[in-house]
């Protein structure tokens, strides 16, 4: 059974509207002629949660357990887009799985997420995987295996980020996708998925580690975090942090915060 969510658990939509309202109005506009818009109606038993929306504004992809689609009325979570440039809005299916952060194109028409479900018929053995919902097709970017049983739920590939044209993805994966990864270190990658081809952009090597890709729109820069415990005092119990930005056109790849908290 669905857990029972309180019955303010639709607001997180109404807010991600409202703040979009905020950015794209007038300067001279107060926050108090925001309105707030309530996109997704339902029962007090559901869920909705997790919204991301589209560079355009135009599209919230969001998880729920509600069958706001009218094509699945299990209890189960599924990933949903709502169109919000409708009054009432559409809604349409992204995928029949969890996307607890989704990566959405400018236009909204193609999401990134990743997911240890198998919406796509390919991923039996349940690990995190990279998928990607484009025009009514969904596709499973990633395929790899755990290390073993133990490990599964921490053998895969995470928060993908996506460029505004939904072809550039970047993430977080312990898998040797490129094969340059063999001892299984947390590295970012970059997918194309025009050519499906994979590139490690980071290489090192454990208490290093890499996360939180962030694509820039135009897909020429990846910036991430650099985590290291080596160089963490005794006394504090956080890892030496870095925000590293890397240039594609270049390959060149720089620290531009050091020791940043998290």
């Amino acid at each position: 059974m669905a857990p029972h969510a309180p019955k303010y658990s639709t607001s997180i939509f109404a807010l991600a509207v409202t703040c979009l309202a905020v950015c794209l109005a007038p300067q001279t506009a107060s926050l108090q002629t925001a309105a707030v818009r309530r996109i997704a109606v339902t029962p007090e038993h559901a869920t909705s949660l997790n919204p991301m929306i589209s560079g355009d504004g135009r599209r919230v992809v969001f998880e729920t357990t509600a069958d706001l689609a009218g094509r699945d009325a299990s209890p189960q979570f599924r990933a949903l887009a709502a169109d919000v440039s409708t009054d009432p809005p559409t809604y349409s299916a992204v995928a029949a799985s969890r996307a607890p952060a989704p990566a959405v194109s400018r236009d909204g028409t193609r999401v990134a997420f990743s997911s240890a479900d198998d919406p796509a018929g390919a991923n039996a053995d349940r690990n995190p995987e990279i998928f990607l919902s484009s025009g009514g097709t969904l596709r499973q970017l990633t395929d790899t295996a755990p290390r073993d049983a133990s490990t599964r739920p921490r053998d895969g590939s995470f928060r993908p980020s996506i460029s505004d044209d939904g072809r550039l993805v970047a993430f977080t994966s312990n898998r040797d996708l490129a094969g340059a990864n063999a001892d299984g270190n947390d590295e970012i990658f970059l997918l194309d998925s025009h050519t499906d081809s994979f590139k490690q952009l980071t290489d090192t090597v454990a208490p290093t580690r890499h996360s939180d890709a962030k694509l820039s729109g135009d897909g020429s820069r990846v910036a991430f975090v650099r985590e290291s415990f080596a160089h963490t005092r005794p006394e504090d119990p956080e890892p030496g942090r870095a925000l590293v930005i890397h240039e594609r056109a270049t390959g060149r790849t720089r620290a531009v915060a050091e020791n940043a908290a998290r």
